[in-house]
Formats: C-alpha cells, structure tokens, sequence
C-alpha cells in the first residue's frame, strides 16, 4: 500500500480518508502562511531594535497613530503568542467536529455527544468516547493526543483565565515532558513550553503535532470501500 503523508514520525495515512481529512491541509494553509508571516515581521522588528524595541514601539505608534495598548514587548510578543494558538485550536476544533460528522454519515455509529454523566464531550472526548476500547486505547498511546489535549487546556484558560487552573496546567506540562521529552526532541527539535512561558514554538508544534496526529486517527476509524458506497447510495 502507497505510504502518504510526511516521514516523521512516520504516521503514514493508509486506505480510504474521510471527507474531512482531504480538507485538513487547505483549511490550515492560508492561517499557517498569515501566523508565519506574521512571526517574520515580529522577530525581524526585535532584532532590529534590539533593547530599544519598546521605545520603537511607541514611535511608531505614534507616527501610524495606533494606540500601542502595551509598550512592554515581552507581554506583546506572549499576548501574539496566545492569539496564535487560540486561533489554531479554533481550526483544529472545526476540523474535529467535521470528523465527527463524517463518522456519523460513513460508520453509521449511534453517535453519543454527552457522556454517561450527562456531561457534554469535546470533539476529541466525543470521538473517543465513540470508539471501542481498543481503539480508545490505540490513539491514546500517541503523545500528540496528550499534547493536543494539553494545548485545549491552555487555551481555556487564554480564553476563561483563572488561577485555579495554573496548577493543573503545570501538572499537565510536566506530564508532557517527563513522559515523551525524547519524542518532542526527536521529531519535532522543540519542547511543549509551560503556559507562562508561551511562544510561537508552542504554536508550531501544536499544528505540526495535530496534521501528524489526524493520519492516526483517520487510520483507527478506519473507511471501507463498503461504507463509502452506502454512503453515496443515502
């Protein structure tokens, strides 16, 4: 069978995709290229300006007659920061849920939203939740699932902060580390930081990590040639 996909880590796509999974790569394209844009002019601005960057921020704020809000570059460069992965896991939570309702024409599987708690999933919770236990157990052995579940949490609490949550966040990160430190370092030469310390690094490996990870769960669903029949036929 034809290998697709990027070599590392070597979660090739295998069979039939889903809809969705054709979709996942223009749907990131022209965000990706604008928050890499982006990061270009933000770090060639620092290394131009050196100690001076706050003090050129402010002229410049003033010759372009933008309010500069903060002229603290570090908070400016953590708040980009934030907005670069709020705004990914917006695409990655719209892709899931496409994932969702993709399983739900093809797999014809009595989707479950809630748990049996009555409380409402999350896409990713919903898909495993919908799952066999094997299957569960399967996605559950990549590090990119925890790091995608890590990175929904960071941004909750971008979105909702509240200090409560930074013990369990710092928990969660040094999870991330002492378990797969070798497989951040290894595939993708970076680390997941702790959200005090948020760059644009996090927002790398979190869109990296996810189009990697997607291939994994595309390959556990599974698509037959059967399912995609019945499905054109309804």
């Amino acid at each position: 069978m034809k290998k697709r996909g990027q070599k590392k880590p070597g979660y090739y796509l295998e069979g039939h995709m889903l809809p969705c999974v054709r979709n996942l790569r223009p749907m990131f394209g022209s965000h990706d290229a604008a928050i890499q844009a982006n990061q270009i002019v933000l770090t060639h601005f620092e290394n131009e300006n050196g100690d001076a960057v706050d003090t050129k921020l402010l002229e410049l704020a003033e010759e372009f007659k933008i309010s500069p809000g903060n002229s603290d570059f570090p908070f400016v460069k953590k708040a980009i920061a934030e907005m670069y992965l709020t705004s990914t896991y917006t695409l990655v939570d719209r892709f899931l849920k496409d994932f969702v309702a993709d399983c739900i024409r093809y797999k014809q599987i009595d989707w479950k939203h809630q748990n049996s708690d009555g409380d409402n999933l999350d896409p990713l919770s919903q898909i495993l939740y919908n799952l066999s236990s094997k299957q569960r157990t399967q996605i559950k052995q990549y590090p990119e699932y925890w790091l995608i579940d890590y990175y929904r949490h960071i941004r909750n609490h971008i979105i909702h902060p509240n200090p409560q949550n930074l013990p369990r966040l710092a928990k969660k990160h040094q999870e991330l580390l002492g378990l797969y430190e070798f497989h951040w370092l290894n595939v993708y030469k970076i680390m997941p930081n702790n959200y005090e310390e948020i760059s644009y690094e996090d927002y790398f490996i979190y869109t990296r990590a996810f189009k990697y990870f997607v291939n994994v769960l595309s390959n556990t669903v599974g698509l037959s040639t059967d399912e995609i029949v019945i499905a054109a036929k309804n």
